[in-house]
């Protein structure tokens, strides 16, 4: 089945809102929110694993096919590509489907969590010398998101 990330991620939204809900009737919205934030980057790193295991690549390139096909899929996203190289991959997100749609949901408060959070375990589980760098986001209310993926040396 090819379900877009985007309509994934709202299937998801919706299990995982009820789960850290209940979760924090005993723990803590806190602790709650740290426990599925590390749930959810396990499981983009298995991601990204698969990902990469089944395209044969791991190139920063080939990160950059993915984000533009897969993260951005039917305009999930609107993306200015920077610098697309072997060592660097930057590229700023300038509108954001994941955080309007998390908005209209009513679960803003844990879109950090349910997409933002898994970008740099994707990008390791893709490539385990790949790592990133983001100074903001549109999740939490920055103008645009900036990525930047580069190679550890």
């Amino acid at each position: 089945m090819d379900i877009p990330l985007i309509a994934q991620r709202e299937i998801e939204a919706r299990m995982a809102a009820a789960l850290v809900s209940e979760y924090a009737k005993t723990l803590g919205r806190d602790r709650a929110l740290a426990i599925a934030g590390e749930a959810i980057k396990a499981t983009a790193r298995e991601a990204g694993e698969a990902l990469s295991r089944r395209l044969g690549a791991r190139s920063l390139e080939e990160l950059a096919r993915v984000v533009e096909t897969v993260w951005a899929r039917e305009g999930a996203l609107t993306i200015d590509f920077i610098e697309i190289s072997p060592s660097v991959l930057r590229f700023n997100v300038t509108r954001c489907r994941y955080a309007e749609r998390y908005a209209r949901m009513d679960v803003g408060d844990l879109g950090y969590y349910l997409s933002c959070g898994r970008d740099a375990a994707f990008a390791q589980g893709f490539n385990p010398n790949i790592r990133m760098a983001r100074s903001q986001t549109i999740m939490r209310g920055a103008a645009f998101c900036d990525f930047h993926f580069y190679l550890a040396t």
